[in-house]
């Protein structure tokens, strides 16, 4: 199962990062997403609360792609590494940094979310610190 989870989040991320949104059959009904540093705190509920958060972080970036450098099997979470470009809309500021995601899966539909501002943050709390076992370049 949890390769098809690997599979799904190809699917969820070049929806992300092309479409600007995911389509609603991948999420739970109930999907959460808690960002860390939301300009509104607090966590999202629901396929149409996810998208419309997805929409408001790229309303804020020109050209804003997520690169892939390591996505790891663990259990019903996943866990993707890489590097998030783009530029802040308005000053045009680029910005380069590290980012992590883990998408947690039920019955091949996302049920959580969470994203990190470093590789160290998103391994720590997946558990998985210095984990070596994971899929290289972009999600298979």
């Amino acid at each position: 199962m949890a390769e098809d989870n690997v599979d799904t989040l190809t699917v969820i991320l070049r929806q992300l990062f092309e479409v600007r949104g995911v389509e609603p059959e991948l999420l739970a009904e109930a999907v959460g997403w808690t960002p860390p540093e939301a300009v509104e705190p607090g966590t999202r509920q629901g396929a149409d609360s996810f998208n419309r958060a997805t929409a408001s972080v790229f309303a804020a970036r020109d050209d804003a792609r997520f690169d892939v450098e390591r996505v790891i099997d663990n259990g019903d979470d996943v866990v993707a590494l890489g590097l998030m470009h783009g530029r802040i809309h308005g000053p045009g500021m680029e910005v380069d940094n590290p980012h992590g995601k883990i998408w947690t899966f039920r019955a091949g539909r996302v049920t959580r979310m969470r994203w990190f501002n470093t590789h160290a943050e998103t391994l720590a709390a997946a558990a998985l610190r210095g984990h070596g076992g994971a899929h290289g370049g972009q999600p298979r």
